[in-house]
């Protein structure tokens, strides 16, 4: 049981001896409600995410899907959502359609994340919509949803033999984690993620965490 759930039924048990005359004052009126604990996001390893990527190998789809999250950090929302007209191969750049009213937002694609893209809008199938990536499992050829992304990222991270708590965020967050690890500067990263406010990216990195012997050593006198 929460320590919520059990403050709720103390609080139960003190309000009912003081509706019968048994106390005047219930003490656990004073007791403050504890504060809501909040999970870390979780993050893949390189050895983690490295073995994902080597089994979509053979499929240009979910190769292209797992790079997006993973290299790009993208919503899962937002990968559903790309139109064939949102990649710019020639500028090497991808619209991405944030969505409820936030600024769309056009990030460059690094040289890997494009050579899959390639590899894929030349492998896709001609359908009568114009959404990126479609749904493989029946011959209709429908735009991927977002539960299907959800289940064709589960299915690798079985088959990966990662048995963390670890969902198509988690795949953002690895980018996110990797890439300051790797030195791109924070204001890079909030525009990359697409963050209006760059103390949210602070507080999605938790930076004092990451590369500080890296840093250490880097900024040594």
């Amino acid at each position: 049981m929460s320590r919520q759930r059990k403050l709720t039924a103390i609080r139960g048990l003190f309000a009912y001896l003081e509706a019968e005359g048994v106390i005047a004052k219930s003490p656990a009126l004073s007791v403050a409600p504890p504060t809501r604990e909040q999970r870390e996001p979780v993050a893949l390893r390189p050895d983690e995410y490295a073995r994902m990527l080597n089994l979509a190998r053979h499929s240009a789809r979910d190769s292209c899907i797992l790079s997006l999250f993973l290299r790009l950090g993208l919503r899962v929302s937002e990968l559903c959502a790309l139109e064939l007209e949102d990649v710019d191969q020639t500028a090497g750049t991808l619209l991405v359609r944030s969505g409820k009213g936030k600024k769309d937002r056009a990030i460059e694609i690094d040289r890997k994340t494009l050579a899959t893209l390639k590899r894929w809008m030349q492998a896709r199938p001609a359908v009568a919509h114009d959404r990126l990536f479609v749904s493989g499992r029946n011959l209709n050829y429908r735009p991927l949803s977002i539960r299907g992304a959800r289940w064709l990222v589960a299915t690798y991270l079985d088959q990966a033999g990662i048995t963390k708590q670890a969902s198509c965020h988690t795949l953002r967050h690895t980018c996110a984690t990797q890439r300051y690890a790797n030195g791109a500067p924070l204001v890079v990263l909030q525009r990359l993620l697409g963050h209006a406010d760059l103390s949210t990216t602070q507080k999605y990195l938790h930076p004092e965490r990451l590369g500080t012997k890296k840093v250490m050593e880097a900024t040594n006198l």
